[in-house]
């Protein structure tokens, strides 16, 4: 079963795995989140193409091992970023309006 979820999570573009193909430890997902959080950050302030590795590197506080043990390079970072960002925003979005959905629905009270 764990090969079938990695195999539709290829298809589907998610990152299940370090770039090794194995699982990661709560280690691992805890510096892999640092290093997109950095990355984020940085792009939205400097933009995809002022923002370099080396950049996401020092921001995030990881060697160029670690940033490259997560990440094959820069667009696969960029595309970690984007889905990252994607989710929490249509995550957050579900939660939001989903009670204003509700109470403007007929008989619905305040």
């Amino acid at each position: 079963m764990d090969s079938a979820f990695h195999s539709v999570g290829r298809i589907f573009g998610m990152d299940t795995t370090s770039p090794s193909s194995r699982p990661l430890t709560r280690k691992g997902q805890e510096t892999r989140q640092r290093i997109l959080d950095a990355a984020a950050g940085l792009i939205f302030r400097q933009g995809v193409a002022h923002t370099t590795i080396e950049d996401v590197r020092a921001a995030a506080d990881v060697s160029s091992s670690q940033l490259y043990h997560y990440f094959e390079d820069k667009p696969a970072l960029v595309r970690a970023v984007v889905d990252h960002q994607t989710d929490t925003m249509v995550g957050g979005r579900r939660t939001s309006i989903s009670a204003p959905w509700r109470a403007s629905e007929p008989g619905a009270t305040s």
